[in-house]
């Protein structure tokens, strides 16, 4: 899901590169890092290995002007192409906003494309991600090398839903910021869609509450024919100046009881002063009310941080997990090539 930071009026997306090993969703973005504003790029973040390259993940935050009044920001990821980092796949792919599937143009490779498009659609369920809804793109890198497979027959066997694809060739910038310019705009036309979903809701309760006001006329229209009906009895006389005075009292009219009773003025002054003071109350009560989504905000910000340090910790717990690992297998690799 998108993020969203009323507070510092901030939008961050979250994209994810996915596809087989070594088919150049580094590259990508190393290409973007290399051409982006420095004052818009943060720092590019990879943890890699001498077989695979990514290890765990590479990371690449950026800006991206604004949307409604909100400043865009873009998390860029890679995952790990070798099946053996599964695990690792499904922790970055969850919380994605759209994803960049990199397929390898070459013959040989259209069977890793594949199994690695099954990891991805198994992946996405996992996580709770709908592979129909999803914003996705897909991108048919190394077509400058020979063997290359024909882009349309690529699309017949890997893209099931007809999303855009373009053909790149990521050490030289072919197609990489096409890519990623076509992927951030799906997300913000998600997010428009999202938007216009829950708009119509909040014109049509104004819409419900603008006409509640024109009945007040007919009712004060109908307060002026009541005063007829008792005109036709001037039998009783007191009966009408009681009626006069229920009415009076009922209307709680300090105007008219200043112009009746011109002996008690002081009354009345005091009645309106003790009237403002609980709508000065009133009005303060509102403006205390304030501040308390805004300390909300600060502390819903204060456990966001948290939860993002916790999670470096854990992620830098994984990759001295991962890496005895290798160390471990490698070492088995030694010991049998040994005997």
């Amino acid at each position: 899901m998108v993020m969203v930071n009323h507070a510092t009026r901030e939008m961050t997306m979250k994209i994810v590169y996915y596809g087989p090993g070594l088919c150049g969703k580094t590259t990508n973005l190393e290409y973007i890092y290399q051409t982006a504003t420095p004052e818009k790029k943060g720092k590019l973040l990879t943890v890699a290995t001498e077989t695979d390259r990514t290890l765990f993940f590479d990371f690449l935050p950026m800006e991206l002007g604004t949307v409604k009044g909100m400043k865009l920001r873009v998390q860029l990821y890679t995952v790990p192409g070798q099946v053996f980092y599964d695990a690792t796949r499904r922790i970055v792919l969850r919380g994605s906003d759209g994803l960049v599937f990199v397929a390898d143009s070459q013959g040989l490779m259209m069977d890793a494309n594949m199994e690695s498009l099954e990891n991805l659609l198994t992946n996405l369920k996992i996580n709770n991600i709908d592979p129909e809804a999803v914003p996705l793109v897909f991108q048919y890198n190394k077509r400058d090398l020979p063997g290359a497979s024909d882009p349309a027959e690529m699309d017949k066997v890997l893209n099931w839903r007809s999303v855009p694809s373009f053909t790149a060739v990521a050490t030289k910038g072919t197609g990489v910021n096409e890519t990623l310019k076509k992927i951030i705009e799906l997300v913000i036309r998600k997010i428009h869609e999202q938007d216009a979903t829950l708009k119509p809701g909040k014109p049509a309760e104004k819409k419900a509450e603008e006409p509640a006001p024109p009945p007040v006329p007919p009712a004060v229209k109908k307060v002026a024919e009541e005063p007829p009906p008792p005109e036709p009895e001037p039998i009783q006389a007191d009966e009408a100046e009681e009626e006069q005075i229920e009415m009076e009292v009922i209307e709680d009219e300090p105007i008219a009881e200043r112009t009746a009773t011109g002996g008690d003025p002081p009354m009345p002054e005091a009645d309106p002063e003790q009237e403002e003071e609980p709508e000065i109350a009133g009005s303060g009560s509102f403006e205390l009310a304030d501040p308390q989504p805004a300390a909300e905000g600060r502390a819903g910000l204060a456990e966001l941080e948290e939860l993002t340090a916790a999670t470096a910790q854990l992620q830098e717990k994984l990759l001295s997990v991962l890496d005895e690992v290798d160390r471990l297998k490698a070492r088995i690799i030694q010991l049998k090539d040994g005997r």
